[in-house]
């Protein structure tokens, strides 16, 4: 049995009954608090005893801490630097209510209106919208070119190149020789970017991961175990921005 309890200044408590627990147990984690207990003890899991409270709201302000480290949240001095562009944000006095964006020479202005709040989770999620509309279009212009190139200078043969707006894979290759692209490839640097391309081209030889895929991708990459410490970094920091 499970239910959930409103418990002040713990907020949202989830007690649950399991016959094999040992006593009262006390679970805090990031997403949640809970009460572990045997039915016949449920009745003595409140009132919370003083210092059981203070552990627990100790260990949800870290949580709550290593949440704020690990979030980013836009402002209006965020520059970002992309692959094929620079993104800024710059106040329209003449914006109430609206948002409008465009690229031009090789920088991508977002403009607020001036009363725009950082803080508010919609607006960020517009900025990351707007950021993924101006990556989808240029990753559609240059990616496709980048994989045309290498799979000429390496002998690759594949069928087509779709770029989607995936977060948890960087890119894809099926048995048709199809190649899948993420747009939020331009985040990273041009070294990365083709080293997830020869990735996926390799796979147009060999579907899995067997000695001969690294063998070939070795052979164009000699510095694969670099490029691949660097892009896990990079994923880290990438998947704030989306």
């Amino acid at each position: 049995m499970k239910k959930t309890v409103d418990y002040p200044p713990i907020g949202k408590i989830e007690v649950c009954t399991k016959r094999n627990c040992n006593g009262i147990r006390y679970v805090v984690s990031e997403k949640y608090v809970r009460i572990y207990t045997i039915p016949s003890l449920l009745k003595k899991v409140f009132p919370i005893p003083n210092d059981k409270i203070e552990w627990i709201l100790q260990h949800k302000l870290k949580f709550e801490k290593k949440a704020a480290e690990k979030k980013f949240l836009y402002s209006i001095d965020t520059e970002l630097d992309t692959f094929s562009f620079k993104m800024k944000f710059a106040v329209e006095a003449k914006l109430i209510n609206k948002f409008s964006a465009k690229n031009q020479n090789g920088i991508v202005t977002m403009f607020i209106p001036a009363d725009f709040d950082f803080q508010n989770d919609k607006n960020q999620s517009i900025i990351k919208n707007v950021l993924k509309h101006f990556l989808t279009i240029e990753a559609k212009k240059i990616l496709p070119e980048k994989v045309k190139f290498f799979a000429e200078k390496h002998n690759f043969k594949f069928s087509e190149v779709k770029i989607t707006s995936a977060k948890s894979r960087w890119g894809s290759c099926n048995s048709k020789k199809r190649i899948a692209l993420s747009c939020f490839l331009l985040l990273l640097s041009e070294n990365l970017i083709d080293m997830v391309i020869l990735h996926e081209l390799c796979h147009t030889e060999q579907m899995n991961h067997a000695p001969k895929f690294y063998a070939r991708l070795r052979a164009i990459l000699p510095n694969l175990d670099e490029l691949n410490k660097k892009i896990k970094i990079e994923e880290k920091r990438t998947k704030s921005l989306v």
